[in-house]
């Protein structure tokens, strides 16, 4: 009788229903490869705090294969880098950020400065890596190379050259920054106008600085002299460029009144067979422009931007890279609310209602309103505002 009654009080509720045991839950184990896929949606900030749960989380955050895969998503969400010049700083700022309203306080990444005896100027930014350049004050005096991460705040050591080797070439001197994916080889490439008195020739000396071997190479001079802005896409090095035209742009000015329009070519440098391709302009393009023109990256397509008769800016895209019959009218905007002023793209909304836009004189970045036809806003900052670049979030290093 007491052991029914035993029996009883374990199938049977207090209101006297029955019950059922039931097993305690099994933990659910993911496969790593669908965690690496959710990791890769993540921050860099937080992905950074998840290496410490687990020795294999770290593994897997650290894999070389894990972080491009963190990088392709990260080209969905872009970000602007800009150099402060005051402060002496970097500031990388969301672009979704720039588009909200009300408008926020750009503040600089204090982990980030340099040396009051350099000038410091932006390179590049590729693969969430910005290189910037130290330029020396006196030519006597060597420069270098940095190579920072702000997401992960790692910083390269610094990549020293001397100015005295670089025979004939006229001061003025540029730099770009690029990957080679075919030897997974970060390449920073110098170029600057040359005249040799020996030999009476004219032209663009062109250096490569290949990360690993840490040395410059000469590579093919070339017969064009570059126009201010250059843009790395699809594993090359695009230049807006003049032909024939050493006598008029000695010092790098642009004056409209010196050219025809037949000297205009976008020159591209391929980073893996370091050999150039010239690519024409759009059909449309058919006068030269008052104001000097540029290239840039929008919707992951190269394109071109000019003044259009002192009223309208235009920019064409190249849909194929490559295909110079593939030009199409992107937009025109009319200066009617806009400054007829030099005007570099940044940044254009995927429903191509906002363009965001970099004044090349003071470094002011511009919200344009495509849909209402308006400035939006100004962007402007205390830090003083000198070079912008596009930029992604990645855990990309060089040590």
């Amino acid at each position: 009788m007491q052991k029914k009654a035993i029996q009883r009080r374990r199938t049977q509720s207090p209101s006297g229903t029955k019950t059922m045991n039931t097993p305690s839950p099994s933990p659910v184990f993911l496969p790593e490869e669908l965690i690496a896929v959710l990791l890769s949606f993540l921050q860099v900030k937080y992905l950074i705090r998840m290496k410490c749960v687990s020795k294999s989380w770290n593994s897997l955050i650290s894999d070389p294969r894990f972080i491009k895969m963190h990088l392709h998503q990260s080209a969905r969400k872009p970000h602007l880098a800009l150099l402060s010049m005051y402060q002496k700083r970097v500031i990388t700022v969301p672009v979704s950020r720039l588009l909200q309203n009300p408008p926020f306080t750009i503040a600089a990444d204090p982990s980030y400065s340099w040396d009051f005896m350099y000038v410091a100027s932006f390179v590049g930014s590729c693969n969430g890596l910005l290189c910037v350049n130290y330029h020396a004050y006196k030519i006597s005096e060597k420069s270098s190379l940095h190579f920072y991460n702000p997401a992960t705040r790692i910083l390269s050591k610094k990549f020293w050259y001397s100015n005295e080797n670089l025979k004939n070439m006229y001061p003025m001197k540029r730099y770009t920054f690029g990957y080679d994916s075919s030897s997974d080889t970060y390449k920073v490439v110098m170029y600057g106008l040359f005249s040799d008195s020996k030999t009476k020739l004219n032209g663009t000396r062109v250096r490569v600085f290949s990360l690993g071997d840490n040395v410059w190479r000469d590579i093919e001079d070339i017969t064009v002299a570059f126009i201010n802005h250059d843009v790395y896409f699809s594993g090359s090095v695009n230049w807006l460029a003049l032909e024939n035209c050493f006598n008029q742009l000695g010092t790098w000015n642009y004056d409209s009144k010196c050219f025809t329009l037949g000297q205009f070519v976008i020159l591209s440098l391929d980073l893996g067979t370091e050999t150039y391709t010239r690519l024409l302009l759009p059909r449309g393009f058919d006068e030269v422009p008052h104001l000097e023109p540029a290239i840039c990256v929008l919707m992951s397509t190269l394109c071109f931007c000019h003044d259009l008769k002192k009223t309208d800016f235009v920019i064409w895209q190249m849909k194929e890279f490559g295909v110079e019959e593939s030009w199409m009218k992107l937009l025109t905007i009319n200066y009617q609310n806009l400054k007829p002023i030099s005007w570099l793209p940044l940044h254009l909304s995927e429903d191509n209602n906002t363009l965001v836009l970099e004044n090349k004189q003071d470094g002011h970045v511009t919200i344009y309103n495509l849909r209402d036809g308006r400035v939006d806003r100004i962007i402007t900052s205390r830090a003083g505002l000198a070079h912008s670049q596009n930029h992604v979030e990645s855990l990309v290093s060089i040590c």
